[in-house]
């Protein structure tokens, strides 16, 4: 907006090589309007249970507004209970609208905390507010088994 010299109008879009799954349609909402009628029938699963031995799946019907889901998707292209990877909260059920939360693959649970990406960008974020700090990289792991004490994250952060 600074090099053109006005806003630059802008809409949210969800898609992937799997499909086209969700697109902004109103400025003043939160959330992405969730293709209910494109070849693509979906299927979630808690984001805490997906590494579970046999996590419950749920149809659109039974999501809940505000919960990590891992997305799972069947296509009239050939897929068939597909992981995508991405995680989904609901922002609305009438109509079904969602925001991407993350990864599956950044998802930490090792102990019961359900900590998601966005969450641990989120907490760096507050963290330096007010501050000089710049936050070049971060990675965070579970220490399941340390030598001495309970387990815990470990936190790498590059400055």
């Amino acid at each position: 907006e600074n090099l053109i010299g006005r806003k630059v109008d802008s809409i949210e879009l969800y898609p992937a090589s799997e499909g086209f799954f969700a697109f902004q349609d109103k400025q003043d909402d939160k959330g992405m309007l969730l293709q209910l009628n494109s070849g693509i029938f979906y299927e979630f699963v808690k984001a805490e249970e997906f590494f579970d031995e046999n996590p419950k799946r749920i149809t659109i019907k039974d999501v809940t507004i505000g919960v990590n889901y891992v997305m799972i998707i069947s296509t009239n292209a050939g897929l068939w209970a597909y992981n995508i990877g991405d995680t989904v909260q609901f922002t609305s059920t009438k109509p079904y609208r969602v925001i991407v939360s993350g990864r599956i693959k950044h998802f930490i649970s090792a102990f019961g905390e359900h900590v998601i990406g966005k969450e641990v960008e989120q907490a760096m974020q507050e963290a330096t507010e007010g501050t000089d700090i710049q936050i070049s990289e971060f990675t965070v792991a579970p220490q399941i088994n340390p030598e001495k004490g309970l387990p815990y994250h470990e936190w790498f952060i590059e400055f």
